[in-house]
């Protein structure tokens, strides 16, 4: 009688001891793990596009691989003639053949050419936008910043861009949309 009882608690207590493992153990895996970058997504086990960059999709949430200016396949060169920088080679989405004026210029952590072949001085680009928006209208949501560019009919934010080089460079006037 007495083994029986003992059978029947350590039954018990391994029932307990099971379910426990399983419901916390199961509530861990990946649940509470949220995913912010394309690095995260692709260790999670999320599947990988194999594009250029790589794409991971997350609980439909997409990421994109960041790719660094040293390995885009996009290098700055410079006009013999008028000393002007321009970008060449093949990016996202095209490449782009010099002319037989231009010449490599070294790139480095103060200037190079983005993936988008667009020239990066000092952290900011040097490009000219399409459209520059002072957007007046009031917002409902969180208040995000009210003036930005317009590229390749994209936003893109002004703290991006290097506002004396547009000045200077770009004819271009502020549109306020009310």
């Amino acid at each position: 009688m007495k083994n029986k009882n003992y059978l029947m608690i350590f039954l018990l207590i391994g029932i307990v001891l099971l379910f426990g493992v399983f419901y916390y153990g199961w509530q861990d895996f990946g649940e509470n793990t949220e995913i912010t970058s394309f690095e995260e997504c692709a260790e999670a086990g999320y599947p990988v596009m194999e594009s250029y960059p790589r794409q991971c999709n997350a609980d439909g949430m997409n990421f994109v691989e960041e790719i660094d200016w040293r390995e885009d396949g996009v290098i700055l060169m410079r006009n013999s003639e008028t000393q002007d920088y321009a970008c060449f080679g093949c990016g996202l989405t095209m490449c782009v053949d010099p002319a037989p004026i231009m010449q490599p210029v070294q790139e480095d952590d103060t200037r190079y050419c983005n993936y988008n072949f667009e020239i990066v001085v000092n952290g900011l680009i040097q490009k000219c936008p399409d459209g520059w928006i002072d957007n007046q209208m009031p917002s409902v949501g969180p208040e995000e910043e009210r003036q930005y560019f317009i590229i390749d009919e994209k936003r893109r934010e002004i703290s991006d861009f290097d506002m004396p080089w547009i000045e200077a460079n770009c004819d271009i006037e502020k549109q306020v949309v009310y």
